[in-house]
Protein backbone atom coordinates (compact mmCIF):
# COMPACT_ATOMS: atom_id res chain seq x y z
CA UNK A 1 0.00 0.00 0.00
CA UNK A 2 1.34 3.40 -1.02
CA UNK A 3 1.44 6.23 1.60
CA UNK A 4 0.51 9.58 -0.02
CA UNK A 5 1.57 12.75 1.79
CA UNK A 6 -0.66 15.77 1.11
CA UNK A 7 0.16 18.08 4.03
CA UNK A 8 3.12 19.89 5.57
CA UNK A 9 4.57 18.60 8.78
CA UNK A 10 4.65 20.80 11.88
CA UNK A 11 8.43 21.25 11.56
CA UNK A 12 8.12 22.44 7.96
CA UNK A 13 5.46 24.98 8.96
CA UNK A 14 7.55 26.25 11.87
CA UNK A 15 10.57 26.59 9.59
CA UNK A 16 8.62 28.65 7.05
CA UNK A 17 7.19 30.88 9.79
CA UNK A 18 10.65 31.41 11.33
CA UNK A 19 12.16 32.36 7.98
CA UNK A 20 9.30 34.79 7.36
CA UNK A 21 9.84 36.46 10.72
CA UNK A 22 13.58 36.77 10.09
CA UNK A 23 12.97 38.40 6.70
CA UNK A 24 10.42 40.79 8.20
CA UNK A 25 12.88 41.80 10.95
CA UNK A 26 15.58 42.51 8.35
CA UNK A 27 13.20 44.70 6.35
CA UNK A 28 12.08 46.64 9.45
CA UNK A 29 15.71 47.30 10.46
CA UNK A 30 16.57 48.47 6.96
CA UNK A 31 13.63 50.88 6.92
CA UNK A 32 14.54 52.24 10.36
CA UNK A 33 18.17 52.82 9.31
CA UNK A 34 17.06 54.56 6.12
CA UNK A 35 14.69 56.77 8.10
CA UNK A 36 17.46 57.80 10.52
CA UNK A 37 19.86 58.56 7.66
CA UNK A 38 17.16 60.63 5.99
CA UNK A 39 16.58 62.64 9.16
CA UNK A 40 20.30 63.27 9.62
CA UNK A 41 20.57 64.47 6.04
CA UNK A 42 17.58 66.74 6.58
CA UNK A 43 19.12 68.20 9.75
CA UNK A 44 22.38 68.89 7.88
CA UNK A 45 20.33 70.67 5.22
CA UNK A 46 18.47 72.71 7.86
CA UNK A 47 21.77 73.71 9.49
CA UNK A 48 23.15 74.75 6.11
CA UNK A 49 20.04 76.87 5.56
CA UNK A 50 20.51 78.37 9.05
CA UNK A 51 24.03 79.43 8.10
CA UNK A 52 22.69 81.24 5.01
CA UNK A 53 19.96 82.97 7.02
CA UNK A 54 22.45 83.98 9.74
CA UNK A 55 24.75 85.54 7.14
CA UNK A 56 21.82 87.39 5.53
CA UNK A 57 20.76 88.79 8.91
CA UNK A 58 24.35 89.67 9.85
CA UNK A 59 24.79 91.83 6.75
CA UNK A 60 21.29 93.35 6.79
CA UNK A 61 20.96 94.22 10.49
CA UNK A 62 23.04 96.59 12.62
CA UNK A 63 22.86 94.04 15.42
CA UNK A 64 24.85 91.40 13.49
CA UNK A 65 24.10 87.88 14.69
CA UNK A 66 22.70 89.08 18.01
CA UNK A 67 19.02 88.45 17.23
CA UNK A 68 19.20 85.05 15.51
CA UNK A 69 18.92 83.22 18.86
CA UNK A 70 16.63 83.95 21.77
CA UNK A 71 16.21 82.05 25.02
CA UNK A 72 18.66 79.32 24.00
CA UNK A 73 16.88 78.47 20.75
CA UNK A 74 16.19 80.00 17.34
CA UNK A 75 14.61 83.43 17.32
CA UNK A 76 11.36 84.16 15.44
CA UNK A 77 13.01 87.27 13.91
CA UNK A 78 12.92 85.70 10.43
CA UNK A 79 10.32 83.38 8.91
CA UNK A 80 13.11 81.12 7.61
CA UNK A 81 14.36 80.59 11.17
CA UNK A 82 10.81 79.76 12.24
CA UNK A 83 10.57 77.18 9.44
CA UNK A 84 13.92 75.60 10.40
CA UNK A 85 12.86 75.40 14.04
CA UNK A 86 9.51 73.80 13.14
CA UNK A 87 11.23 71.28 10.89
CA UNK A 88 13.77 70.19 13.50
CA UNK A 89 11.65 70.34 16.65
CA UNK A 90 8.14 69.52 15.44
CA UNK A 91 8.68 67.19 12.50
CA UNK A 92 11.89 65.41 13.57
CA UNK A 93 11.48 65.73 17.37
CA UNK A 94 15.00 67.14 17.67
CA UNK A 95 16.21 69.78 20.07
CA UNK A 96 17.99 73.03 19.22
CA UNK A 97 20.48 74.93 21.35
CA UNK A 98 21.41 78.36 20.02
CA UNK A 99 23.34 81.30 21.45
CA UNK A 100 24.28 84.50 19.66
CA UNK A 101 25.79 87.92 20.12
CA UNK A 102 26.77 90.64 17.65
CA UNK A 103 29.83 88.88 16.17
CA UNK A 104 29.35 85.20 17.10
CA UNK A 105 26.85 82.39 17.29
CA UNK A 106 26.80 78.71 18.15
CA UNK A 107 24.06 76.28 17.09
CA UNK A 108 23.75 72.68 18.25
CA UNK A 109 21.12 70.15 17.17
CA UNK A 110 20.38 66.84 18.85
CA UNK A 111 18.20 64.22 17.17
CA UNK A 112 16.67 61.42 19.27
CA UNK A 113 18.17 58.02 18.59
CA UNK A 114 21.69 59.12 17.67
CA UNK A 115 24.63 59.53 20.01
CA UNK A 116 26.00 62.82 18.74
CA UNK A 117 25.15 66.43 18.07
CA UNK A 118 25.45 68.51 14.93
CA UNK A 119 27.23 71.75 15.76
CA UNK A 120 27.72 74.95 13.73
CA UNK A 121 29.51 78.11 14.83
CA UNK A 122 30.05 81.55 13.31
CA UNK A 123 33.67 80.69 12.51
CA UNK A 124 32.51 78.14 9.92
CA UNK A 125 33.05 74.96 11.96
CA UNK A 126 30.37 72.37 11.23
CA UNK A 127 30.90 69.03 12.94
CA UNK A 128 29.33 66.03 14.54
CA UNK A 129 30.34 66.15 18.20
CA UNK A 130 30.05 63.72 21.10
CA UNK A 131 28.33 66.29 23.28
CA UNK A 132 26.72 69.70 23.08
CA UNK A 133 29.56 72.14 22.38
CA UNK A 134 27.37 75.27 22.58
CA UNK A 135 27.48 76.81 26.05
CA UNK A 136 27.53 80.43 24.83
CA UNK A 137 27.82 82.45 21.62
CA UNK A 138 31.63 82.22 21.65
CA UNK A 139 31.67 78.39 21.75
CA UNK A 140 33.46 76.63 18.92
CA UNK A 141 32.34 73.36 17.36
CA UNK A 142 35.52 71.35 17.65
CA UNK A 143 36.26 67.88 18.98
CA UNK A 144 33.97 65.71 16.89
CA UNK A 145 33.99 61.89 17.11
Amino acid sequence: MKNIRNAFTLIELLLVITLGIMLLAAVVLSVKNAQTKGQLSRIASDISEFRKVAEDIYYQEDSGYENICAGGTLSPIDSRLVDIKKDIEDKMKGSIICYSEKENYCLSVDLPGVNYFYCLDSKGNFEKTDSNMCVNANSLCVGGP
